[in-house]
C-alpha cells in the first residue's frame, strides 16, 4: 500500500473539513444556547402563572354566580 500523493491527501483533508465544519460546537454557542433556554424556561413559567391566576380568578367568578 503505497502513500497518497499530496493532491489526494488535500482532498481527504478538504472532504473532511466540509463535513466537519459544521458540526462543531464551540463554548460560545453552548453558553447562547444555555441562554436561549433560560430564557425560554422564563417564559413558560410565567406563562404558568399567567393560567393559574386566570384559572383561580375564573373558579372564583363561578362560586359567586351560585
Amino acid at each position: 500500500m503505497g502513500l497518497a500523493d499530496e493532491a489526494q491527501a488535500d482532498t481527504v483533508v478538504d472532504t473532511l473539513s466540509d463535513a466537519f465544519s459544521e458540526t462543531v460546537v464551540t463554548k460560545a454557542d453552548i453558553a447562547d444556547l444555555k441562554a436561549e433556554m433560560a430564557n425560554l424556561k422564563a417564559e413558560m413559567f410565567r406563562a404558568l402563572w399567567i393560567q393559574g391566576r386566570s384559572i383561580v380568578a375564573l373558579i372564583v367568578g363561578l362560586l359567586k354566580f351560585t
